[in-house]
């Protein structure tokens, strides 16, 4: 039975009870301790794969419309990842470059064009494609001089 503790953690409806999440709405939800179906104490320092694997047995949505909704956002999740790990290698190869000495050029125009790209196609916020292009072009400029 799941209640909604909109207040703080003093406001809790009756003793017993823990925390299990937060709702859409702001408000706390809130299980009884008995029926308390989280993550046992050696599982909660699982990476997410884990986590995912664990949650497997979770239910399923009934509405059709958000099966595929689900299987959509699988997709999206590991082509954003596998974004994501090209953006950190394309980084480090500019990086490792500059610390060698080597020609920066290639390397550092790969990195940029691959953190613009990511913001193009929603991987990264705009701005924080921004942000990591000047984080980079500063740290290749600390490395080289």
């Amino acid at each position: 039975l799941a209640v909604v503790d909109m207040g703080d953690d003093r406001c809790v409806s009756q003793p017993g009870e823990v925390h299990a999440g937060q709702d859409r709405t702001g408000g706390r939800i809130v299980r009884r301790t008995g029926t308390w179906t989280g993550p046992r104490p050696d599982e909660t320092c699982l990476g997410w794969e884990q986590r995912r694997k664990h949650r497997g047995n979770a239910p399923v949505a009934n509405i059709k419309s958000q099966i595929k909704r689900n299987r959509q956002n699988e997709r999206r999740r590991l082509r954003n990842r596998a974004a994501r790990a090209e953006l950190k290698t394309r980084t480090r190869t500019a990086l490792e470059a500059a610390e060698a000495g080597e020609s920066l050029d290639e390397a550092v125009a790969a990195a940029m064009k691959r953190i613009d790209k990511a913001a193009a196609q929603g991987v990264l916020h705009p701005n924080t494609a921004s942000r990591r292009k000047s984080r980079l072009q500063r740290r290749l400029n600390r490395a080289s001089s």
